[in-house]
Parts: C-alpha cells; sequence; structure tokens
C-alpha cells in the first residue's frame, strides 16, 4: 500500500515439494530486493503454521494472521482446549505457546469482536475473531481494522483474470510470464490512479477515478494493438 493505492511487489510458482516457508521465503526476498520495508505481515489461514511463524520470528518480520481452530470442543462438563478457549474470552490480547508434531512458538493473540447483521433474520450477530500475532500492538477493534485492509488483495485477483492471457500451453514457464505480465498492466493502471487522481477526496475526482476502470485501460490497448495491425495491412 503506497498512498492508498495497492501494488504488486512479488509472486512465484509453486511446487507440489514447495512448503510453506519456502514459498513464502521467495517472496519475502523479492520484496526486499525492491527496497521495500514491511512494517506488518498480513497473512490468510493458509500460512498459519509453527514453521511459518518460527520463521517469520526468525527473520523479525512483524505478522498477523487469523488462528485456524483447533483442540476440543466444549462438552457438558469439559471446557474447550487449544485455540478454541479463546472463543470465550472477552476482547483483549493474550499470550499463548502453540505446540504441532513435537514443535512449539509462543506468540501473542488478539480476540476482538465483530458486530454484523444476518443476511436472513435481520437480527444482529457477534462473531469472535482471534488472530495469531507477533510484534503486533494496538487495541483489538484496531488489529480487526488492520487485518480487513489485506481483503482488498481479491480485487488485485479479479483484475489479474481480467488481463491475464488465456492459453492452453503447459509450459509452467510461459504461464508464469503471463501472469506476471498481468500484474505488471495492472500495476500501471494503480500508478496512472495515483498519477492523474492522486488522495483528492473531492467527489468529482472521486467519480472520475472510478470512471477510469481497468477493464477500460484493456480495452483502450487491444483497440491500440487492432489499429496497428490494419495500419500494417494497409501499407502492405
Amino acid at each position: 500500500m503506497h498512498h492508498g493505492h495497492r501494488y504488486t511487489l512479488a509472486y512465484t510458482w509453486v511446487r507440489a515439494e514447495d512448503s510453506t516457508v519456502e514459498v513464502l521465503q521467495r517472496l519475502l526476498t523479492e520484496v526486499g530486493n525492491s527496497g521495500v520495508r514491511i512494517r506488518k505481515l498480513l497473512l490468510d489461514r493458509g500460512f498459519f503454521s509453527v514453521a511459518v511463524m518460527q520463521f517469520l520470528q526468525e527473520r523479525n518480520c512483524p505478522f498477523l494472521m487469523p488462528v485456524v481452530m483447533r483442540g476440543r470442543k466444549p462438552r457438558r462438563g469439559k471446557k474447550s482446549t487449544g485455540w478454541r478457549m479463546f472463543r470465550r474470552k472477552p476482547a483483549g490480547w493474550y499470550r499463548h505457546t502453540h505446540r504441532h508434531k513435537g514443535e512449539e512458538v509462543t506468540v501473542r493473540v488478539c480476540v476482538s469482536y465483530k458486530s454484523y447483521r444476518h443476511h436472513r433474520t435481520n437480527k444482529r450477530r457477534a462473531k469472535t475473531l482471534v488472530f495469531a500475532s507477533w510484534r503486533v500492538s494496538g487495541a483489538p477493534r484496531d488489529v480487526r481494522d488492520a487485518y480487513r485492509t489485506r481483503f482488498g488483495i481479491e480485487s488485485s485477483y479479479r483484475q489479474l483474470g481480467q488481463a491475464r492471457i488465456r492459453t492452453s500451453t503447459r509450459n509452467p514457464i510461459l504461464r508464469s510470464f503471463f501472469v506476471g505480465l498481468a500484474l505488471l498492466l495492472r500495476n500501471l493502471w494503480v500508478w496512472f490512479q495515483a498519477l492523474w487522481f492522486g488522495e483528492d477526496r473531492h467527489p468529482r475526482v472521486q467519480a472520475a477515478s472510478k470512471r477510469f476502470q481497468f477493464r477500460w485501460m484493456l480495452a483502450v490497448l487491444a483497440q491500440g494493438n487492432n489499429d496497428n495491425e490494419t495500419l500494417s495491412d494497409t501499407r502492405t
């Protein structure tokens, strides 16, 4: 995130034998080579493991990720254990040691709550949000709002699909190149947004920025390519 604009800094392919730590290490190395300093790493629950948390602590990299609920569910006369016990705790910060297959890691746990209205019953409900973190501080509400900024990556995936070249080739290098080209075009579009509209919150400027959609830029590039082909055919 740079002045409210989201850029993609690194991508990598994942082989079947690659571990999550190896994939994360390659991505962090690429980001480090670009000169960008990571203030806080927001990860999805797919990275929730002892190995990943140990790796990030060794690199001195602050992180925040949702917890994968494990442990015994509450029963009559028996309390919940493991990560499930945090679902019944009040909002706040706690310390917990996560053990798995002979390995362990100690992290800080943030418990926060989200209030929402059910789409069917239209009644207010509360959902417990549990995050594992390291070197991250703040009020539980601020931590929850900070992690919500990560969901903008879904828009990047959607726009990646709009620009990616469709192919049936099995060549992994070529397919990876097509993905990188699509991400490069999206970064170019984001840069244009920042260059032309900046952070101006005036309604007229915001309306103009919304009209400059990624699909429109792709259509302009495609139209320009078709015009060049037509001109070449005419000259021939």
